[in-house]
């Protein structure tokens, strides 16, 4: 990797690390021009760099020209925790209710301004539908973002959402990756709680499916023996094997990839 990076042109820290990689998930074109710009663009933003720099390849590959608003906006659609860093700090909530119809389907008024839904039920595919409406309603970019596929033709679609549970609520991203007549998929689902982060990542390849779950701060032994019990009870026969990791960020989503936390000064 730092081989390439050089060959880029592009310097050796852990932000281009990062777009690299992401530029290869999405099928980008590894061309130094455009990485040199996505880079100024992720610099030029408030938000953490991880998330940013997912949404400047993101939106790249999707053939989209963001400002640096609309950027942010995506980016913390993307990222729960950027969320909370927009609502000015962990000690502040986003807006909402307990979010559900007596139908048990997020209703319109558990919306808060930027059209992220509280969701205190279960989920399945009709509250994804019921998700996707509102973010039709809320945020026409972000609706418009979901639809538009990448250059390799696959879906690469984001549902930011707010979940209550256990009289706690959760920031959450869901990030879907499909394509027309494919077979596999990844479905990542993000949560942030107050006090701790976890990382769902499920994919399926022709009926077969692996769920990789990280968490950090990483739980005790004890702790942990009862999660991985709970999760493979809530998961079922669909989330197949079950592998319970500890996590530091968010990137662990791309295991294969080796990236360290990019919040650090570059």
């Amino acid at each position: 990797m730092a081989q390439l990076i050089r060959s880029l042109n592009l310097p050796l820290d852990t932000l281009s690390t990062a777009l690299v990689t992401f530029a290869r998930y999405f099928s980008l074109t590894l061309d130094p021009v455009l990485l040199t710009k996505l880079r100024r663009e992720v610099l030029s933003l408030k938000t953490s760099r991880e998330s940013a720099a997912l949404a400047a390849a993101a939106a790249a590959g999707k053939g989209a020209v963001l400002t640096p608003e609309a950027l942010e906006r995506y980016a913390a659609a993307i990222d729960p925790d950027a969320r909370r860093d927009q609502k000015g700090g962990q000690g502040q909530e986003e807006p909402g209710g307990d979010g559900f119809d007596r139908r048990g389907r997020p209703s319109k008024d558990s919306e808060d301004e930027s059209g992220v839904v509280s969701l205190s039920g279960k989920l399945d595919t009709e509250a994804l539908k019921e998700i996707q409406n509102s973010i039709d309603r809320k945020d026409p970019l972000l609706s418009l973002l979901n639809s538009i596929p990448g250059k390799d033709g696959e879906r690469w679609m984001v549902y930011p959402l707010q979940v209550s549970a256990g009289g706690k609520r959760f920031r959450v991203s869901i990030r879907i990756r499909s394509g027309i007549g494919r077979e596999d998929a990844r479905l990542a689902v993000d949560v942030a709680g107050e006090d701790r982060r976890w990382l769902f990542v499920v994919n399926r390849s022709q009926g077969d499916a692996e769920t990789r779950v990280s968490l950090w701060p990483p739980p005790e032994p004890k702790e942990r023996e009862v999660l991985e019990r709970e999760i493979r009870e809530v998961l079922g026969p669909l989330g197949g094997r079950v592998i319970l990791r500890d996590g530091e960020s968010f990137l662990a989503e791309w295991k294969d990839k080796a990236l360290s936390s990019i919040d650090e000064e570059v």
